[in-house]
C-alpha cells in the first residue's frame, strides 16, 4: 500500500462490524430480523447464503444506502454514516464508463481524488500514491494498460486497488472471483491473503465457499430470515451447510486443506 497504510489501519478497534437485534425491510417484505452478531477487526468474513436471502441487502446497510428498520448497526464502532469514507467497496459487476479509453492509472487516481474539482489526476502528490500503491500490489504494469484490455482477473485486480488506494479500514468484495479462470482466481486470493496482514477488515460475498474456506476466519451466513456468524471450524459443518444450501453436503479434509461437495 502506500506508505501511510498500516498507520492509518493500526487504530485499536473493539469491532469491525456488529449487529444488535437489527431488522431490514424493504417495502412491506421484511429481509432478515432479529440478528445480532459481531465481527472483530482484521479479520476476513465470508458472507453467503441462497439468493434472496439477504446478502446484498446487508452490505447496503454496511455502506449507510439503506438505514435498519429497528435494532442496530455499528461499523468501526461507530454509526455506518461516520464511516462510509473508511470503507472500500468492489461491485459485483466493475465497470468504467469509457472504459475503451481509461487506463489502469486513471482508475486509481478517480478513486483518489474521488468527484474533487480542480485537482490534476498527474500531479506529484496522486502519481506517488498510485505507484507506491502498484509496487506494493504487483501492478505495476497495469497501470498504462486500458481497461478495456484487461483481463477479467486484471480488471479485479485495478478494482480491488482503486478501493485501497484511499486507505480504508473495511474492503467488501462483491463476489470477486465470479467468472473467473483458475490463474485469476488464484491471483486474487493470493492478493486478499496478502491484506490480511495489513490491518484492513474483509468482507467476501460469495456463492462457493471452497475457494475461500480456508482462507477466511469465520462466515456471516444468512438462513431462515437471520443474519448468523460462525468462526470457520465451526463452518465445515455438512448439517449446517446442506441445511444452508438445501442440498446434501459433504465436508471432505485433506492434506492441503478442506473442501465442500455434494454428497452423493
Amino acid at each position: 500500500m502506500a506508505k501511510n497504510f498500516k498507520s492509518a489501519n493500526a487504530l485499536e478497534l473493539k469491532n469491525a462490524l456488529e449487529l444488535k437485534n437489527a431488522c431490514v425491510a424493504k417495502g412491506k417484505k421484511t429481509i432478515w430480523s432479529n440478528s445480532t452478531l459481531t465481527i472483530k477487526p482484521n479479520e476476513i468474513t465470508a458472507i453467503i447464503g441462497m439468493n434472496g436471502s439477504g446478502k446484498t441487502t446487508l452490505l447496503e446497510v454496511m455502506l449507510d444506502i439503506i438505514p435498519l428498520n429497528s435494532g442496530e448497526i455499528y461499523i468501526l464502532d461507530q454509526k455506518p454514516k461516520k464511516m462510509r469514507s473508511q470503507i472500500g467497496y468492489v461491485p459485483q459487476k466493475y465497470q468504467l464508463s469509457a472504459s475503451n479509453v481509461i487506463r489502469g492509472y486513471d482508475a486509481l487516481a478517480l478513486g483518489l481524488v474521488g468527484n474533487k474539482l480542480g485537482i490534476s489526476l498527474s500531479n506529484k502528490y496522486i502519481r506517488n500514491q498510485i505507484y507506491q500503491l502498484a509496487d506494493h500490489l504487483q501492478i505495476n504494469h497495469l497501470l498504462n494498460r486500458r481497461l478495456s484490455e484487461m483481463s477479467g482477473g486484471q480488471l479485479q485486480k485495478i478494482a480491488v486497488s482503486q478501493a485501497l488506494i484511499n486507505n480504508p479500514k473495511i474492503l467488501i468484495l462483491d463476489e470477486p472471483l465470479a467468472n473467473l479462470d483458475i490463474q485469476s482466481t488464484n491471483e486474487i486470493l493470493t492478493l486478499i491473503q496478502h491484506l490480511k496482514n495489513h490491518h484492513i477488515s474483509i468482507f467476501i460475498v460469495t456463492h462457493d465457499l471452497n475457494p475461500v474456506i480456508d482462507l477466511i476466519d469465520g462466515a456471516i451466513y444468512l438462513l431462515d430470515g437471520h443474519a448468523h456468524y460462525l468462526p470457520v471450524k465451526n463452518l465445515k459443518n455438512e448439517k449446517l451447510l446442506s441445511y444452508l444450501y438445501s442440498t446434501k453436503i459433504e465436508v471432505v479434509h485433506t492434506k492441503d486443506g478442506a473442501f465442500i461437495r455434494n454428497k452423493k
